[in-house]
């Protein structure tokens, strides 16, 4: 049986600027406990990036919810760690804070073809992060 959070998830970033849409996380290949080895972070059409993670489930004070943690695989040029704050007949909200190391570059990358969103994101060094689904 799949994972509860083994799905397509759509990807949004809070900046100085707003929310900017920053494509889809591809977390289909999550196991049943909850380990992400062979994912991906597809920007838009800009970039794809090869992602890895987990997702706990845990206790809160308001009963229990998933921690989910994901990272560049190649690189580790960014991080991302959220809860699962709502989950209603299959419609589920991630959210959490992104951190982005300064100075990486994108291999096989030209500074020149990234979006213009994506060059004001990598100037972050951290927000906040939400992944929907559908």
């Amino acid at each position: 049986m799949a994972h509860k959070l083994a799905e397509v998830w759509s990807v949004q970033l809070l900046t100085s600027r707003g929310f900017i849409e920053d494509g889809k996380m591809d977390l289909t290949s999550m196991d049943d406990e909850g380990n992400l080895d062979e994912g991906e972070h597809d920007h838009d059409a800009s970039f794809k990036e090869k992602i890895k993670g987990n997702a706990k489930l845990i206790r809160t004070p308001i009963g229990e919810t998933y921690a989910i943690s994901i990272r560049t695989k190649d690189t580790e040029r960014a991080s991302y760690e959220g809860l699962l704050v709502s989950d209603s007949g299959g419609n589920m909200v991630i959210v959490g804070g992104f951190r982005f190391k300064r100075g990486q570059k994108f291999e096989g990358r030209e500074e020149r073809e990234l979006s213009e969103e994506i060059k004001f994101l990598l100037a972050q060094d951290e927000g906040v992060w939400v992944i929907t689904k559908p």
